[in-house]
């Protein structure tokens, strides 16, 4: 009897997850790393930052002062190459063409993100790093992709 009331058990797990990723849910990574606040370098207390604080897709990645708030806040999922908002990890951050970095859904990235803390750089797959406009650090300033080049406007550290 025991050993049905496990097996049912196991059963509806199974379909429950089923049920959950065919409906969208995402799976939870399996490497994640705690969160992280991104900082610019050279940026006078700049931090990386979800304008608004508002978790919906097509919310652009900025400066902002940084605060510590959830909108600062990322996840690191090195496994799929995915930066994430921790106060809603299915949305990541991701380039949208033409206008800058900004959060989309994590089932539709286009590109994968590294961070390399030695280098203090964010690299994407194209092979293009997270840069701060014309080095313009002012709050509010929308993140894009460029070339990497090492230079000031591409220079992010992370506290956890």
């Amino acid at each position: 009897m025991q050993f049905l009331r496990s097996a049912t058990a196991a059963l509806a797990l199974a379909v429950g997850l089923w049920v959950g990723l065919a409906l969208g849910a995402t799976a939870p990574a399996a490497a994640q790393s705690p969160a992280v606040r991104f900082y610019a370098v050279d940026g006078k207390n700049l931090c990386i930052d979800i304008a608004g604080g508002k978790m919906v897709p097509g919310t652009i990645v900025r400066l902002w002062g940084c605060n510590n708030a959830p909108a600062q806040r990322f996840g690191l999922d090195p496994q799929r190459g995915l930066i994430y908002a921790t106060a809603n990890p299915n949305l990541c951050v991701d380039d949208i063409p033409g206008k800058g970095l900004a959060l989309v859904d994590c089932r539709a990235v286009r590109l994968s993100w590294v961070f390399d803390p030695a280098r203090y750089e964010i690299r994407g797959s194209d092979g293009r790093c997270w840069d701060v406009p014309s080095g313009r650090f002012l709050q509010g300033i929308r993140l894009i992709i460029w070339r990497c080049h090492g230079g000031a406007p591409q220079r992010f550290g992370a506290q956890a």
